[in-house]
C-alpha cells in the first residue's frame, strides 16, 4: 500500500497505475451523486475522465494527503481499511480572466484492502466539503462511455 499516497498526490499529472486494484474494484460515492460501479476498466476510465475534466477546469490542481490511517475490517479480521484524508486545491481557469480565489475542498476516501491479494477492492468517497456541484457527476458517466473509456455493459449506476 506504499504506492497509494504517491498515486493520489500525483493523480492530476500522472493518472493511476492499475497494479494496485483488483479486477472487480467497487467504487461508491453515496453522499452527493450516488455514483457506483464495479470493475477495474470502469474505475480507471472514470479516473481518466475526472483527471481530464479537472485539468481542463482548474490550473495546477493538487491533491495533498493530510492523514493516512489503517484500521482492521470488522467483517474480515484479516482485511484492512485505509482511510485517506485529503485537500484538493486549484484555481478555476475562468478566474484567471475574471478574477477570483482558489478553490479548496477537503475530503476522505476509504479503501478496502482485499485480505488475500493485498490489492484495493473498494474505494468509497466518505466525505467531500464543501459539497461539489453534482451536475458534473451526471455528465461524467455518459461522457466516459461516449469516449470509449467504460465498457458498454452498463454497469455504471448514477442513481440518487
Amino acid at each position: 500500500m506504499v504506492e497509494l499516497p504517491q498515486q493520489l498526490e500525483g493523480f492530476f499529472s500522472h493518472g493511476l497505475d492499475d497494479s494496485i486494484y483488483t479486477e472487480q474494484i467497487k467504487f461508491t460515492e453515496p453522499r452527493h451523486s450516488g455514483m457506483q460501479f464495479t470493475g477495474r476498466s470502469q474505475y480507471l476510465g472514470m479516473a481518466r475522465v475526472l483527471r481530464i475534466a479537472m485539468n481542463m477546469w482548474f490550473s495546477n490542481p493538487t491533491l495533498t494527503i493530510i492523514l493516512l490511517r489503517q484500521q482492521q475490517q470488522q467483517q474480515a479480521p484479516d482485511g484492512i481499511d485505509v482511510y485517506v484524508r485529503w485537500v484538493f486545491e486549484g484555481m478555476a481557469r475562468h478566474s484567471e480572466i475574471i478574477g477570483g480565489q482558489e478553490s479548496r475542498y477537503e475530503g476522505e476516501f476509504r479503501y478496502k484492502i482485499h485480505p488475500k491479494s493485498g490489492l484495493i477492492c473498494v474505494h468509497e468517497v466518505t466525505a467531500i466539503h464543501p459539497a461539489p456541484p453534482t451536475g458534473i457527476f451526471a455528465t461524467a458517466g455518459p461522457l466516459a462511455r461516449w469516449m470509449g473509456w467504460l465498457a458498454p455493459r452498463g454497469s455504471l449506476s448514477l442513481s440518487k
